[in-house]
């Protein structure tokens, strides 16, 4: 887990290195989108309960989200930089109590480096509409945050940038609830909201010279996985196509 931490981090540290400036309204929103996508809610499980009456399951997940514009914007400065992917990870738990109520939570521990901070929280509640033999239909309602800060330089003014974001959605899952295997495809809508805070007089935005900028976005959040439990231990992949982005996620855990 710590490795996965490290790359996280280490990731966040060089974008934090580019220079972004004079970002116009369209770059911010893209940008925002593809930040709040990565942080958002998941765990990688299907609809099922985690057990008839209580359940558990604690562990890891790990992803990445495809970050076109990063990419774009990295690459204007250093033709060689590789940001078409921004990485994710974090801790996982899920309790299932009585009548099908599943929570859920992942954390990102805060994590520092010379020139940037990032952290991270999720959280969600599973409701089990249909449970039949081989099929199950819940409902998952998911709420996250997070924030990002660096120091750059903004127009050659030293600058501290503080990218503040949040995300909330719902969603049906169905699920085969087969043996060992549970795959699912689910679809929803989810929503973001992202703050941009600058602490210096240096312009960070071409459209406005306000020192923080809120950027939202909303769409269709459509998400299909697997997973595979063998004993005590559980390993799940997801894919999810939300916010304008994409983002592949893999979990391993362990529970009863």
């Amino acid at each position: 887990m710590s490795k996965l931490l490290i790359l996280v981090l280490f990731s966040f540290s060089a974008l934090a290195n580019f220079n972004f400036e004079d970002l116009s309204k369209s770059e911010l929103e893209s940008m925002s989108n593809e930040l709040a996508a990565n942080f958002s809610h998941t765990t990688v499980t299907p609809g099922t309960a985690e057990g008839k009456i209580f359940g558990f399951q604690v562990g890891v997940v790990a992803g990445a989200t495809t970050s076109e514009e990063l990419e774009r914007l990295s690459k204007e400065q250093d033709p060689s930089s590789e940001l078409d992917k921004i990485p994710t990870a974090g801790v996982m738990a899920a309790l299932s109590i009585p009548f099908g109520i599943t929570a859920e939570a992942t954390l990102l521990p805060s994590l520092d480096s010379e020139n940037a901070e990032l952290t991270n929280k999720s959280f969600a509640l599973k409701y089990n509409i249909i449970n039949l033999l081989v099929f199950d239909l819940a409902i998952r309602a998911h709420y996250s945050s997070g924030e990002l800060s660096y120091s750059d330089a903004v127009n050659s003014v030293s600058s501290k940038i503080s990218i503040e974001h949040s995300t909330m959605g719902a969603h049906l899952i169905a699920t085969a609830a087969l043996p060992l295997i549970k795959p699912y495809v689910g679809v929803g809508v989810i929503s973001q909201e992202t703050t941009w805070n600058i602490n210096t007089s240096a312009p960070l935005f071409d459209f406005t010279s306000n020192q923080s900028v809120t950027a939202k976005g909303s769409s269709t959040h459509i998400l299909a996985g697997v997973q595979v439990s063998l004993l005590i231990m559980n390993i799940g992949v997801e894919y999810a196509k939300l916010l304008d982005t994409e983002r592949v996620a893999a979990k391993l855990s362990f529970g009863f």
